[in-house]
């Protein structure tokens, strides 16, 4: 009985850790994004084009991408309590700096320390969560992290609806700040409460076999763990590519989707934001597409090959009709992003948890993460460029190309698998 009672503690503090993570994860988005989900505002308030914008993102993006790799390899050292703790507040400072700013000039400085200063997370939660999870919490983590994204992207863009509305966008950063400020001091003090217990994988003490990895490519035993960690080394080169497409993709519209809907539809600027919060509301739902496909698929590389597949057939639909109206160009994009969500929860959440016992989950998902984000600062700045050159449309059809560039890179994969066997 006093066994069960244990056994029912564990879980509940687990589940409380898993809860923490997220509020961590979802609060800096709100630091990250809030300036995103504010370029038209922006641009308007300090007279800049889009290629200018866009840089400001692309240096976040530089800093960020290039911080998760650094952190990955550097996370196993990292205390984790107060590596967070410091990285949430510093966050928190400069998006308060950024509130009572007056130059567009010293912006940007201050978003590539920004995007430094946040790549500590992913990395170090991830740690955290592999080593302090049961098989079976980590399937729900994988899940409720994956969430992470879309909702802290649809938070900050209906704030910066509702604050663009009363003619304020400035507030998103100043909630940011406050958002930030919040969840580091819980963060900082519940801690040490939340990670006591047993540890597993090669994040922990112990090596744990975990069955989850029953539901990937990377199926192991003792007699061909060499051989499964070599295949499973091939499969992150693929996923590795994978993240800098999907990135580019994701990040590409939910930057510049306001400026889309203002720009090509003719909508009002907070019309524009409104609207553009169909994207990461449909993209919540990524997470457990993806996880639905993949226990069918049992492949890391197909599950996410399959998405962009349907992306790529959903895009000729934007490029060559003409509707005369923006409602079917929106729902497009919005399924768009819900399937590039999905790609990301293979690729960020999924690989590193379920590979836990070929590698340390922190150090692959800095890696990972930080190729997404090499993505995302292509998309900031060249779409923007590419817009400002020749048009949305141009954009695009990038795009398009992109999706068929990661299903032909899905068929190689696949011939060098069938020419292994």
């Amino acid at each position: 009985m006093e066994e069960k009672s244990s056994l029912k503690r564990d879980n509940m503090r687990q589940m409380l850790l898993i809860v923490a993570c997220w509020l961590v994860y979802t609060a800096s988005y709100l630091g990250k994004y809030c300036y995103s989900c504010n370029l038209n505002g922006i641009m308007g308030h300090y007279g800049v084009s889009h290629a200018d914008a866009g840089l400001v993102s692309t240096m976040f993006f530089f800093a960020y991408g290039a911080g998760q790799i650094i952190n990955g390899i550097l996370c196993r050292k990292y205390n984790a309590r107060f590596i967070i703790t410091f990285s949430l507040l510093v966050s928190a400072g400069i998006n308060l700096a950024v509130f009572f700013l007056p130059s567009f000039f010293t912006l940007k400085y201050l978003w590539l320390l920004n995007g430094f200063s946040l790549s500590f997370l992913w990395a170090v939660l991830s740690t955290v969560l592999s080593r302090c999870l049961s098989d079976e919490n980590l399937k729900k983590a994988v899940v409720i992290m994956s969430m992470s994204t879309p909702v802290g992207t649809f938070l900050a863009y209906l704030l910066g609806a509702l604050f663009t509305k009363v003619n304020f966008f400035n507030l998103s950063f100043l909630t940011g700040s406050i958002a930030l400020f919040a969840i580091g001091v819980m963060w900082f003090f519940s801690y040490g409460t939340l990670t006591s217990g047993k540890t597993y994988g090669k994040s922990g003490e112990t090596s744990g076999k975990g069955d989850e990895t029953a539901a990937t490519e990377v199926l192991h035993t003792d007699e061909n763990y060499s051989a499964e960690k070599r295949n499973a080394m091939v499969t992150l080169v693929f996923l590795g590519v994978f993240a800098v497409i999907n990135n580019l993709v994701k990040d590409g519209l939910s930057t510049w989707m306001p400026s889309v809907l203002k720009e090509k539809y003719e909508l009002s600027e907070s019309g524009s934001i409104a609207l553009s919060l169909a994207l990461p509301f449909l993209s919540v739902f990524g997470a457990f597409v993806a996880t639905r496909v993949n226990d069918k698929v049992k492949s890391f590389v197909f599950t996410s090959v399959i998405f962009f597949a349907v992306s790529g057939l959903l895009m000729p639909i934007i490029i060559w009709g003409d509707f005369g109206g923006f409602i079917l160009p929106l729902c497009v994009f919005a399924l768009i992003a819900l399937l590039m969500t999905a790609v990301n929860s293979v690729v960020t959440t999924m690989a590193p948890m379920y590979m836990r016992n070929f590698f340390f989950s922190g150090t692959l998902a800095g890696i990972l993460n930080g190729c997404c984000y090499l993505g995302s600062t292509i998309s900031s700045y060249g779409l923007g460029k590419i817009a400002d050159e020749l048009s949305w449309n141009a954009v695009f059809i990038i795009i398009f190309a992109f999706c068929l560039l990661a299903v032909a890179l899905g068929g190689i994969y696949f011939i060098r698998k069938k020419v292994k066997r």
